[in-house]
């Protein structure tokens, strides 16, 4: 029974022995750990990341408000990179700022592939912390992570407005540019559309100068087996319509903006009518290659107005819907931030420098003074490897200024940048600098001032085939002719595309690379690479044409 006793004693005592073991090993780890990080506590705590498996999906997003002239959504911002790296650059941003503990994943825009193509996604970030300083914190992070030569590629943006000025003014309350719909990336000062008169309104869109200029009249096929995505407005909701008897056009829209847009009981937006905008781009499309698909995917609002995020979020739906197939595709892009959009912090721009200055080629690329909206550029560069070609309107920023550079996305490298002319060839007045043109108007009558705004009201009195407009299509409930006369570089891309389609559809071009050639010998007589624009010649290599670009001398 003793010796019952004393085993039961010795086991008890082992048992006390190990625990005390156990509690001193516990406390010596935790004083390792406290001593390794000090105060910071885990991620998870910090930053809410993005799940690598969810996808943007617009109506799960609450509708914003913004202020009308304001530059970016509020306590938002954009971080682009590899999921790893942006866990790693949050952990250290958190460091560098602690007020960011508390940030949390609105939901992931895209996802690249885990090398030069990155994961893009959406922060809420604490209302304390200034969009800026979120901003400044990453990139800080990406320089102490680098320190020791480790490439690290995390980029961060905030989450800018694209939508259209309502000032004639271009210059709004942050010293800078609203991105714009209507002029692309430039003014509200471009006209709204304005009605053509029923009766012989297709005819006046089929014998327009701008078809004449570009194809020695409406062509009449072409464009088979390729697909033009058109990112902009839409008066339609999604679904299939028969466009003016002419063309199919499918539309596609997320559930709900989730910009709202401002009151368009705005005396100062009552003269806009920008809902047809996408619209009357896809009718410029159809009438340069009739036998090509057209897809318009709703990026923007009625007012014109959207976020870097909805164009980040379109782009990656449309892709996804493809599975990463555009080797047939043209994607139009008639929108962008102005090149003047509001200034980026100068000490968030020196950073960004620094950034650059680390010898990775991607950074170097994203974070160039022209560029530097790297989630944009990243979505761009992804879909040209894909095999899209893509273009995008040069700007309208030009009236009363000198020639101005493009905006972006058309200064990208992966992206053709098309400016604007008028009918005698000559630069629209209000064209920014491209590396091609095409018909877009012009905004003087003769009179030696640059009037755009006045332009299409002028057309719609006068009636007939305008020399100052194109005429294209829109929605039949806006104007019973279900046609328009408008202005702009919008409009001149569109051509391009629809050329691009031409060129793809009749010639051994395959690849952006070589729909770039074709379209630099459509313009000048010879092959090569697209040029880069200079303002000093703002339609840069010229007006390339269905003629040219079918010859047999401008075949890759």
């Amino acid at each position: 029974m003793m010796r019952d006793k004393q085993r039961a004693n010795n086991r008890l005592g082992c048992r006390s022995a190990i625990w005390g073991w156990l509690a001193t090993l516990f406390m010596f780890l935790l004083f390792v750990l406290y001593a390794c990080l000090g105060d910071r506590v885990t991620l998870g705590d910090d930053v809410e990341l993005c799940d690598p498996v969810d996808h943007a999906d617009l109506a799960d997003m609450d509708p914003i408000r913004v202020a009308d002239n304001a530059a970016y959504v509020p306590n938002q911002i954009i971080v682009t990179g590899t999921t790893v790296d942006i866990e790693r650059v949050w952990a250290e941003a958190v460091d560098q700022l602690p007020e960011l503990r508390g940030t949390s994943c609105l939901n992931k825009i895209a996802t690249g592939d885990g090398g030069d193509q990155l994961d893009s996604d959406l922060y809420e970030i604490p209302p304390a912390v200034d969009e800026w300083d979120a901003v400044a914190a990453v990139y800080q992070a990406v320089l102490d992570l680098s320190a020791d030569g480790e490439k690290v590629r995390v980029f961060a943006d905030p989450n800018y407005v694209i939508g259209m000025e309502i000032e004639g003014d271009p210059v709004n309350g942050h010293g800078g540019l609203i991105g714009s719909l209507e002029s692309a990336g430039g003014l509200a000062r471009v006209a709204a559309a304005a009605p053509v008169q029923q009766g012989n309104a297709f005819d006046l869109f089929r014998n327009q100068w701008a078809f004449e200029q570009m194809a020695g009249g409406l062509p009449e096929a072409g464009g088979d087996g390729i697909e033009v995505a058109i990112f902009d407005t839409s008066s339609y909701t999604s679904g299939e319509y028969t466009i003016a008897d002419r063309f199919t056009l499918t539309v596609r829209e997320p559930d709900r903006m989730p910009l709202d847009g401002p009151d368009t009981s705005d005396p100062k937006l009552a003269h806009l009518n920008v809902a047809d905008h996408g619209v009357f781009a896809a009718g410029l499309v159809n009438g340069m290659a009739p036998n090509a698909d057209i897809v318009l995917v709703r990026v923007l609002n009625d007012t014109g107005q959207g976020t870097l995020r909805d164009l980040l979020a379109g782009l990656e739906a449309y892709n996804v819907a493809r599975n990463q197939e555009l080797a047939d595709v043209v994607v139009n892009l008639s929108l962008g931030l102005g090149f003047q959009r509001p200034a980026i912090r100068e000490d968030v721009a020196a950073l960004m420098a620094r950034v650059a200055a680390l010898g990775d080629p991607i950074c170097e690329e994203y974070l160039a003074p022209d560029n530097r909206v790297p989630s944009l550029q990243n979505q761009m560069a992804k879909m040209r490897t894909e095999g899209a070609t893509i273009v995008a309107a040069a700007g309208n920023d030009s009236l009363f200024e000198p020639y101005q550079q493009l905006q972006l996305p058309a200064n990208f490298d992966q992206v053709i940048g098309v400016a604007a002319n008028n009918i005698q060839t000559a630069p629209s007045c209000f064209t920014n600098a491209g590396q091609l043109s095409a018909p877009g108007g012009d905004g003087d009558t003769g009179a030696g001032l640059c009037q755009p705004k006045q332009i299409t009201a002028l057309c719609a009195a006068q009636g007939g085939d305008c020399i100052w407009a194109l005429i294209s299509t829109v929605n039949p409930a806006t104007y019973e002719s279900g046609y328009a006369y408008w202005i702009g570089t919008s409009f001149a891309t569109p051509l391009v595309a629809g050329l691009s389609a031409q060129i793809m559809s009749q010639t051994r071009a395959t690849t952006p690379e070589q729909v770039e050639g074709v379209l630099m010998c459509a313009a000048t007589g010879a092959a090569g690479p697209l040029m880069e624009p200079a303002t000093a010649n703002p339609t840069g290599a010229g007006i390339p044409t269905l003629f040219n670009a079918l010859d047999r001398r401008c075949a890759p």
